[in-house]
């Protein structure tokens, strides 16, 4: 989800989401600016519609969702981005709310290019033979 990144305190940062979002507290000191917010399709909680707006702070729409063995995968349109959860619940398609831990986030550069040489390159892929 993109957002703009500011300082918040040593430890944490408020990500205000693009277009009308929400502003996110999460665990991350380190990026500021124009930022994307990533959480694993698992660690994304879904609540009804009308659920409380300071645990489930980001509106969506369910618009598609797939048994995947012992959980569903769902597709949640919020805004113009589809986002994707793994929850264990069957729920219908329709208005949803979603939240997450803060701790649960992590912030990346929206431009890689302005990443700060110092940064650690998180975007790496390891293999192994």
């Amino acid at each position: 989800m993109p957002g703009n990144a500011s300082g918040h305190s040593d430890t944490t940062a408020a990500v205000r989401l693009r277009g009308d979002g929400p502003t996110l507290v999460v665990d991350d000191d380190r990026q500021r600016g124009d930022v994307l917010v990533m959480v694993r399709p698992e660690d994304i909680e879904i609540g009804a519609g009308d659920a409380d707006p300071t645990r489930f702070p980001v509106h969506g729409i369910i618009t598609s969702r797939m048994f995947v063995g012992s959980a569903f995968r769902y597709v949640i349109r919020s805004g113009d981005h589809d986002i994707t959860v793994v929850d264990h619940e069957r729920r219908a398609v329709g208005p949803v709310r979603i939240g997450f831990r803060p701790e649960k986030c992590r912030l990346f550069p929206a431009d890689p290019a302005s990443a700060p040489s110092s940064a650690p390159d998180r975007t790496r892929e390891v293999t192994h033979a």
